[in-house]
Formats: structure tokens, sequence, C-alpha cells
């Protein structure tokens, strides 16, 4: 399923075959950030200076960064995976950052 909210683009989909494996994704401009079980995965989806990254169970200090930017993506196993959200940093600025979804 496809929303927006505040101009953020949210896709979620949600896989249950049995039971337990769910997917879901979120967007930013520059960031997307997805799952598939508790592999969490940041992709940095333009080359503009900007890196991508994510934080995971509601907490910025849980954050896998896509460095070096530029179309890099970076996967990490995370246990337990409650929620998470993709983030663009942007240094001397605020950040920009969606909602959290939860797989």
């Amino acid at each position: 399923m496809k929303r927006s909210i505040l101009g953020i683009a949210l896709t979620t989909a949600a896989l249950s075959i049995g039971a337990t494996s769910y997917a879901a994704s979120v967007s930013v401009t520059g960031a997307t950030a997805s799952n598939s079980g508790n592999t969490l995965s940041i992709h940095d989806t333009k080359c503009d200076g900007y890196e991508a990254y994510a934080n995971w169970n509601s907490s910025s200090g849980n954050r896998v960064q896509a460095t070096g930017g530029c179309y890099v993506l970076k996967s990490i196993t995370v246990s337990p995976l409650n929620n998470f959200r993709a983030c663009v940093d942007k240094p001397g600025g605020p950040d920009t950052c969606s909602s959290y979804v939860t797989p």
C-alpha cells in the first residue's frame, strides 16, 4: 500500500505465509529503508552529497548509515526489529526522516 503524509511517501507491504515473515519499506527523498524479516536495509537513492541512514526500535541511537552515499545499500541484522525509519543526514541542518513503520 502506498500513502503520502506531508509529502513523505510511505509504502508498506506485509508478507505472511505461515506466520512470522513480515516486510515493510518507507522512503523520503534520497533514502529508502526496508526489511526482510530481521534484516534491515538502508538505500541511498540519490547522488546528492548527503548520506542515508536508518533508525530502528524508536531510537536515534540505533543507526545504520549508507556511508559514502550515492546509491549505496547497507544491510544489518536486528533482533528484535519492532519498527524503523529512513533518514537523510544533512550536516548543518535538520535531517529529513520518515515516520517509523512497523514490519
